[in-house]
């Protein structure tokens, strides 16, 4: 499948256009940035929760996404900066699309109940993560609480 570049998508009116927030270590962090670039995004990189909170306050343009790793040493702070932009930032934080990285389907439930929008799991590879991101990107807000309503009521029903 090939993928349209970010200028080709059809992105809801008044959502933002702006770069990738990447929230990950130095490493998968870099990695990341590079794929995205490939594929004609402009990005910005945080390794930190305070980091990423400013980041997303001041980007002008204001950040189209972010895409954190779950898996770095920042795995808590994924937790924190949900909760942090879809509680107690502002509006234009708070609907900032997140898509989340990692491996422990565990812990999808409550990220899904905190307001994600994609969890790619690991393995991660290049298609699927764009496939992800351009979803959130192009998705209406009613398709995004769909999603998430549909995916915590999944999840649900799975035991661990």
């Amino acid at each position: 499948m090939s993928h349209r570049s970010k200028h080709e998508l059809n992105i809801p009116s008044g959502r933002p256009t702006g770069p990738v927030l990447v929230v990950a270590d130095q490493e998968s962090g870099l990695l990341i940035e590079r794929l995205l670039a490939n594929a004609g995004h402009d990005t910005l990189h945080a390794t930190d929760v305070d980091q990423a909170i400013n980041m997303l306050d001041s980007s002008r343009p204001a950040c189209s996404c972010v895409v954190a790793d779950r898996d770095s040493r920042l795995a808590d702070g994924v937790v924190s900066l949900l909760d942090r932009t879809r509680s107690f930032g502002p509006v234009s934080l708070a609907e900032v699309p997140f898509v989340v990285l990692g491996t422990q389907t565990t812990k999808q439930f409550l990220l899904w109940q905190g307001g994600i929008d994609a969890y790619v799991q690991r393995p991660i590879h290049a298609r699927d993560l764009l496939e992800a991101i351009h979803g959130v990107l192009t998705r209406s807000d009613g398709e995004r609480t769909r999603l998430r309503q549909q995916m915590i009521e999944e999840l649900s029903r799975v035991t661990f």
